[in-house]
C-alpha cells in the first residue's frame, strides 16, 4: 500500500509568504494513511519549539510515496524555505485536482471546505478563524486549538486524495493530474527563486520616461492651444483629434484674507472650464462615439488605426502614442501613487517572487499575481524587462513556436494545417498572398511585415472564433470592405475544412452536454450566458478557444517543463528556474552550463510532440518546436541559432 503523508502549515496571519517581512511559521501538522498524527511547533507564545522538528518532518517526506495537501504549493514553499527537501514526483494538491475534475468550472469555489462538501465529507473547524477575525495573531491563539485545527487541515485532504485518484483513473484524467502536480513543484521553485529586480535601473527608467512624457505633454499643449490640456483625459484627446468641446480642470491658488488678523492665507482650489478645441482634422469613426458625444481614444482600437494625412496629424498621433507608452512604463514600475508598481513588490532579499495560480482560469492556463507576470510586455521594445535580472550569470528563455496554431491543427486533425506545419510553410505569408491578396516581398520590407502581422492576427483569431464582421469593425485590421472580409473569412474555412468541422462538432457537443473533453483527457465545463442578441446559451468562441489554450498552456508547456526539470535534477545543474510567461520557460543560468542547458531545452521542445504522444498515450501528428534566447537580463535577449 502507498504511504500517503498529508501536510499543513499554520503561520503568521496576514503575512502569507515565507520571504515576506514579518512571516513566521507556527506549526506543521502531519497525518498519514497509517494512522500517524503529529504536530511540530516552531514559533508560538506558549509552546517551546519541537526538538528535531525539521529532521522528523524530513523523515516523513523521505518515506512518503505521496505528499498531500490543499493549496499544497503554499505549504511546499514554506517547507522548502525552511530547508526541507521536497521531491517533485510525490506531490498531490487536492485543490488543483478538484479544479481539473470539475472542468475549470469557475462557478464553483475551491477552498478546502467547499471541496470537502462536494465529496460529502465534514467541514473543518472554524475556531481559529474567529481568533483571526478578532485580531489575534496565530502565535497567540491557544495551542490546543491550533493543534486540532492543523490536524483537521491534514485529515481532509488525505480523504480527498483517495477519492480524486479513483475519479481520475475512472475518467481518464490521471495523466493530466500527475503532470499538473509536477508543474506545481516547478512553480514552487520559481516562486522561491524569484528574480533580482534592479531598483536603481527602474528609477533611472522612471525619470527618463517622466521627461519623455513631460516633453510630449508640452508639445501637445502647444498644438492644442491651451496650457491646461491633459492627454490623460479621453474627452480632451477626442477633441484634439476630431474637434469639439470638453471640460478642462486645473488647480488654482487663491488668497484668502483673514478678518480677525492682518494676515492672508493661500489655498488651492479646483476650477473647471468648457473649452472648444478646433482639433487637428482627423475624421472620427461614428462606431466609436461614446455616450458623452465624444469619441473613444483607446490606444489599440483607435489611436493605432488613425491614418494621418497631414504633418500635424502625424505628429499628434505619434505624440499621443509616445505619451501613452511613457505613462505605461512609469505606471508599471511605480504604480498608481507609487503603491502598486513592480518596485513595491521587491522583498527584503532584493527579489520579486511572483505567485502562480493553477486554479483560476477557465482554460486551464496559468495566471499570476504580485506581480502579474503574464502582463509583462511582449518583445524587447519596452525597457521594463531590463529591470529583471539573474542572480547567477544570465537569463535564458525557451519559447514554444506558434504552439497555439500547432495545437489547433493537432486537435482538429486538419490535414492542410498539419501539412503546412510539418513542411515548414509560413501560413501567415500564405494568408497574406492567397486570402488577403496583399503583397509580400520579404520580412525585411516594412509593408510586407505589416501585412504578415495582419495575417497572423487574422489566423489566430480564426482558430478562436473570429468573424468577418469583427474584422471589418476592427480599425487595426486592413481597411477591406465587409464583402471582402466575408470572402476572406469563408476562404479560410474552405482551406481549413477540418478545423471548421472540428469547431462545429465541438459546439454541437457542448450545446448537447455542456462540456467537452480533448485527447489528453482534459475536461471543460461551460456555462450558459446571455449573448448580445439577448438569448441565453453557450458562447461559441469559448468552445473554440478553451480546448486549444488548455492543450497548449495546460498540457504541453507543463510536460516540457517536467522533462526539462528531470534533466536539471539528473545532471545536477546549478542553473535554476526563474519564470514562466505566456508559452515560455525562463531560467537563471550559470555560464559554464549555458550550452548544455540550451541543448536540453531545445531537444525537449523540438521533440515535445513525441513526449506528448508517449506520455498521454495518444496519436500525435503535428510537429512541435521551440526557440532559445539568452541575454544579461530579461529585456536584452537574443535568439541563439
Amino acid at each position: 500500500m502507498l504511504y500517503v503523508v498529508s501536510l499543513d502549515c499554520e503561520h503568521s496571519y496576514g503575512v502569507m509568504k515565507p520571504w515576506e517581512k514579518g512571516f513566521y511559521l507556527t506549526n506543521v501538522g502531519v497525518v498519514t494513511n497509517r494512522g500517524e498524527r503529529e504536530v511540530f511547533w516552531f514559533e508560538h507564545s506558549k509552546k517551546e519549539p519541537t526538538i528535531g522538528a525539521q529532521y522528523d518532518l524530513q523523515r516523513y517526506i523521505d518515506n512518503a510515496h505521496v505528499i498531500v495537501g490543499h493549496n499544497l504549493k503554499h505549504d511546499i514553499n514554506i517547507l522548502r524555505y525552511y530547508g526541507l527537501k521536497i521531491p517533485p514526483g510525490k506531490l498531490w494538491c487536492t485543490q488543483v485536482a478538484d479544479y481539473l475534475l470539475e472542468g475549470h468550472n469557475i462557478a464553483l469555489r475551491y477552498d478546502l471546505n467547499s471541496v470537502s462538501a462536494r465529496y460529502g465529507y465534514h467541514q473543518k473547524l472554524d475556531e481559529v478563524r474567529e481568533y483571526w477575525n478578532k485580531g489575534v495573531d496565530t502565535k497567540d491563539i491557544p495551542a490546543e486549538i491550533l493543534h486540532e485545527y492543523v490536524l483537521e487541515d491534514c485529515a481532509i485532504p488525505l480523504y480527498l486524495h483517495e477519492q480524486q485518484v479513483d475519479r481520475m483513473k475512472r475518467d481518464g484524467m490521471l495523466k493530466i493530474g500527475q503532470i499538473q502536480m509536477k508543474w506545481l513543484s516547478i512553480l514552487s521553485e520559481m516562486e522561491l527563486n524569484g528574480f533580482v529586480f534592479d531598483v536603481e535601473r527602474a528609477y533611472e527608467i522612471i525619470e527618463e520616461y517622466k521627461e519623455i512624457a513631460k516633453e510630449k505633454v508640452a508639445r501637445l499643449r502647444e498644438i492644442a492651444g491651451d496650457e491646461r490640456f491633459n492627454p490623460a483625459s479621453g474627452q480632451q484627446v477626442s477633441c484634439l483629434l476630431f474637434g469639439g468641446k470638453a471640460n478642462v480642470t486645473w488647480k488654482d491658488w487663491v488668497v484668502k484674507e483673514l478678518k480677525v488678523r492682518p494676515e492672508s492665507t493661500y489655498r488651492e482650489v479646483t476650477r473647471t472650464e468648457e473649452v472648444n478645441f478646433k482639433g487637428v482634422g482627423f475624421t472620427p469613426d461614428e462606431r466609436t462615439r461614446t455616450k458623452s458625444g465624444h469619441y473613444s481614444t483607446d490606444k489599440k482600437k483607435v489611436l493605432l488605426a488613425l491614418k494621418p494625412k497631414t504633418k500635424e496629424q502625424k505628429e499628434v498621433k505619434q505624440l499621443l502614442l509616445d505619451y501613452s507608452n511613457a505613462n505605461r512604463v512609469i505606471t508599471t514600475l511605480l504604480g498608481e501613487s507609487g503603491k502598486t508598481g513592480l518596485i513595491t513588490k521587491v522583498q527584503p532579499d532584493g527579489k520579486i517572487h511572483p505567485t502562480f495560480h493553477q486554479t483560476v482560469t477557465r482554460t486551464g492556463r496559468l495566471s499570476s499575481s504580485d506581480p502579474n507576470g503574464q502582463n509583462l510586455p511582449r518583445g524587447d521594445t519596452s525597457p521594463i524587462k531590463q529591470t529583471i535580472k539573474p542572480s547567477l550569470d544570465g537569463v535564458m528563455e525557451v519559447d514554444a513556436s506558434q504552439i497555439e496554431w500547432r495545437g489547433a491543427g493537432e486537435l482538429s486533425g486538419d490535414e492542410v494545417m498539419i501539412h503546412e506545419i510539418n513542411t515548414g510553410v509560413d501560413q501567415h505569408i500564405a494568408t497574406v498572398k492567397d486570402l488577403m491578396e496583399l503583397p509580400f516581398i520579404s520580412k525585411k520590407d516594412p509593408e510586407s511585415n505589416m501585412n504578415r502581422f495582419h495575417a497572423k492576427t487574422f489566423n489566430f483569431r480564426m482558430i478562436y472564433g473570429g468573424s468577418h464582421w469583427g474584422f471589418y469593425l476592427d480599425p487595426n485590421m486592413p481597411d477591406f470592405s465587409k464583402t471582402k472580409w466575408k470572402r476572406i473569412h469563408d476562404d479560410f474555412y474552405f482551406k481549413y475544412k477540418g478545423l471548421k468541422f472540428w469547431q462545429d462538432t465541438n459546439i454541437a457537443t457542448v450545446n448537447k452536454t455542456g462540456e467537452l473533453r480533448i485527447k489528453t483527457g482534459r475536461r471543460f465545463v461551460f456555462e450558459k450566458r446571455k449573448g448580445k442578441d439577448g438569448l441565453v446559451g453557450y458562447a461559441p468562441n469559448q468552445v473554440k478557444n478553451y480546448p486549444i489554450q488548455g492543450l497548449c498552456g495546460g498540457d504541453l508547456l507543463p510536460l516540457a517543463a517536467a522533462v526539462i526539470d528531470r534533466g536539471l535534477k539528473k545532471y545536477g545543474f546549478k542553473s535554476k528556474w526563474m519564470l514562466t510567461v505566456h508559452d515560455s520557460l525562463i531560467f537563471d543560468y550559470v555560464e559554464e552550463e549555458k550550452d548544455k542547458l540550451m541543448r536540453l531545452c531545445r531537444s525537449v521542445f523540438n521533440n515535445l510532440d513525441i513526449y506528448a504522444m508517449n506520455y498521454y498515450r495518444i496519436d500525435w501528428q503535428t510537429e512541435l518546436a521551440g526557440e532559445v534566447k539568452i541575454g544579461p537580463n530579461y529585456g536584452q535577449l537574443k535568439e541563439v541559432e
